[in-house]
């Protein structure tokens, strides 16, 4: 059986990094009562550099928390 991506090494070198070439996570791990969907560490998601670095920097894991938004579209 394959290894979670995750725990590849391009997997955590994609974690450490992606934010500076504008994609995040977008299925975080714990993220599933913001956004509805189970942890998908393959699943990475282009919103820019600034976005993606202001994300890191704050420590925002989700698109719903960056926007003020949930599941329930609130």
């Amino acid at each position: 059986m394959a290894p979670c991506f995750a725990r590849t090494r391009e997997g955590r070198w994609l974690r450490r990094h992606a934010h500076r070439f504008g994609f995040i996570v977008r299925y975080p791990a714990g993220g599933r009562g913001v956004t509805g969907f189970a942890h998908e560490s393959w699943h990475f998601r282009f919103v820019g550099p600034p976005l993606a670095r202001h994300m890191r920097r704050e420590g925002i894991a989700t698109l719903e928390e960056a926007f003020g938004r949930s599941v329930g579209g609130s």
